[in-house]
């Protein structure tokens, strides 16, 4: 069956937008605390970024656009799918993060921790069950 069988409008792809104070703060904290890619893609006239995003995996992205009056918390979270958990969570350790939690085993099968970023949206890392054949 095609992907896009029963779809009204053929996908192209969903992209996270979120409002943040500083773009260039956010932008420095994925990269120096998860190792990301950046792309800074537009500016103001004193040269601060003004909208940019975050690439993880394959082309995955966040995105993150400048408001003088960002939301107070997000309601929503994050699950960002990654090969080991421990590693990353002692890499953030050393960076000085301080997750919300530690690595845990989930009755699903699936091992995850909490972190939140600068802005306090909440990222879940999971490191999904190996599958069985």
């Amino acid at each position: 069956m095609p992907e896009d069988e029963g779809n009204k409008w053929p996908r192209t792809g969903i992209y996270a937008t979120f409002r943040v104070e500083s773009v260039d703060e956010t932008m420095e904290w994925y990269k120096r605390m998860l190792g990301w890619k950046v792309g800074k893609d537009a500016f103001d006239e004193q040269g601060n970024c003004t909208f940019g995003s975050v690439i993880y995996g394959y082309g995955q992205a966040v995105n993150f656009i400048r408001d003088r009056n960002p939301p107070d918390s997000y309601n929503v979270e994050l699950m960002i799918d990654v090969l080991d958990v421990d590693a990353l969570y002692e890499e953030i350790l050393k960076e000085g993060g301080s997750p919300l939690s530690k690595p845990k085993n989930e009755p699903w099968g699936g091992r995850t921790f909490t972190i939140r970023d600068i802005n306090g949206l909440t990222l879940i890392f999971v490191q999904l069950p190996d599958e069985e054949d």
